[in-house]
């Protein structure tokens, strides 16, 4: 079904005016010149209710109306009820007007040149609108290694499976690396911890450091000293004790000869006082020189005792940690194996998940189509970013394919030829061409440079 005749009266700037249509035509004209208002009235035919903005200034109503192929005519009027007339190849009134007025809803609803000049975003829902994509959940959950209500809610979150398919690998590429990296980060953490293990085994080790502590205990000098100062307190009470015997006998020499030997008497108290502080004297030299000499010859064995000791400790406490560090090595082997499982397991579900992306888009009238992150893509190139000769292209096939399969109106509505350049433009017009002998009809508009009036270019 393609229209064949326009018609308005009292509509916006025009009193009364009439286009015959054919396969493709073109509304040219400079700003002002009535092009958007063909827009306007082309929409205000398949919306709803009356605008009344549209009606010539000083009418009280105005009229909009379509003659199509089969002789059907659809009639628009604004200020006036019914809003919608429909009247078959007979004139007579059909009693269900919105059959063919969605057939032009999906029609207008989509603009090829939106691949030309519209954002990543309104290129991808046309797309979507025209080639509806399924994935059973079944297969997402069987691919994710999830349950099917989990992959019902998360195709539901997105614009189509496809989306859902690439979030979902994005996430689980995003985990398998971390978890590698979790892997590799207690990998190296066990490597510092096996080598700051002790070598060797701890056996023997606590006799060995018992044994040095003894015999440190044995060479105190502290303890020689004692033993030294003890003898020396010794020989000294027994100088003294024979200084007091001798001068007690010396003293009863006294009583007895008290007159005649009282010089003699002084020389033996004083003789004897004499012998006693000779051999107190001698005997704490020899005191001193033997401690010397015992310092002397256990300084440096102390002093190896001394590291010895402190070597054994060190050892010892190092294997005694070492026990907690084996238990630590343990659990980070674990957790970095049981990180490698779950990387293994995501690397299945990513290759499940391309498997599944590889299914669907093997299924899909266009091949190399997908898309993700709001983006359609074909070959892996965003649409956005194809030259303009393929865009073109791929929205002729999207509105004709949108055509065959929504709509029993085989029109392509096209505003904005002017964001073409000249070879482009006239590139489009021939692939248009081709399809105009498919049966197909198209409406395009497009802004001339010079202030010229409205006129209708009918190619073919």
């Amino acid at each position: 079904m393609i229209i064949k005749v326009i018609k308005m009266s009292t509509i916006m700037g025009f009193e009364s005016a009439e286009w015959e249509l054919g396969g493709i035509n073109i509304f040219e004209g400079g700003n002002g010149a009535g092009k958007s208002t063909i827009i306007e009235v082309m929409k205000s035919i398949v919306g709803g209710g009356t605008d009344a903005t549209l009606i010539r200034k000083g009418h009280k109503s105005g009229e909009a109306v379509l003659v199509f192929d089969d002789k059907t005519s659809l009639i628009r009027r604004h200020g006036k009820t019914p809003p919608v007339t429909v009247k078959g190849p007979d004139g007579v009134k059909k009693p269900s007007p919105q059959t063919v007025v969605n057939a032009l809803i999906d029609a207008m609803s989509c603009n090829p040149m939106k691949f030309v000049n519209g954002t990543p975003e309104e290129i991808l829902k046309l797309i979507l609108d025209t080639i509806p994509i399924e994935v059973e959940p079944a297969d997402f959950a069987a691919a994710a290694g999830m349950d099917e209500e989990w992959a019902k809610t998360r195709i539901a979150e997105h614009a189509s499976p496809l989306e859902t398919i690439s979030v979902t690998r994005t996430k689980f590429l995003s985990s398998r690396s971390d978890q590698r990296k979790e892997a590799k980060s207690k990998r190296e953490t066990v490597k510092q911890l096996r080598e700051s293990l002790p070598t060797g085994t701890p056996e023997g080790k606590d006799v060995e450091l018992a044994a040095a502590k003894a015999r440190l205990a044995e060479i105190d000098p502290n303890k020689k000293h004692g033993e030294i100062k003890e003898r020396l307190a010794k020989d000294e009470a027994a100088a003294l004790l024979t200084c007091r015997e001798e001068k007690d006998a010396a003293e009863a020499v006294y009583q007895r000869r008290l007159r005649e030997i009282e010089k003699e008497r002084d020389r033996a108290i004083e003789a004897a006082g004499d012998k006693a502080n000779k051999e107190i004297a001698s005997a704490k030299d020899a005191a001193n020189r033997e401690y010397g000499i015992h310092l002397k010859n256990t300084t440096a064995e102390r002093e190896a005792l001394s590291g010895t000791i402190a070597t054994l400790e060190s050892e010892l406490k190092r294997f005694i940690a070492a026990e907690g560090t084996q238990a630590t090595i343990k659990k980070l082997e674990g957790e970095a194996e049981k990180a490698d499982r779950t990387a293994k397991g995501l690397e299945k579900q990513i290759t499940a998940l391309d498997e599944l992306h590889t299914k669907v888009t093997s299924n899909l009238p266009i091949k190399g189509l997908s898309h993700a992150n709001g983006i359609a893509y074909i070959d892996n190139v965003a649409v956005h970013r194809l030259n303009t000769e393929k865009r073109l292209a791929l929205a002729m096939r999207i509105m004709t394919m949108r055509a065959e399969k929504r709509s029993k109106a085989k029109i392509i509505f096209c505003d904005g030829l002017e964001c073409l350049d000249r070879p482009h433009r006239e590139a489009f017009l021939e692939a248009a061409k081709k399809y105009v002998d498919k049966g197909y009809q198209f409406i395009m508009t497009r802004l001339m440079e010079e202030p010229t009036d409205l006129k209708l270019n009918v190619i073919e």
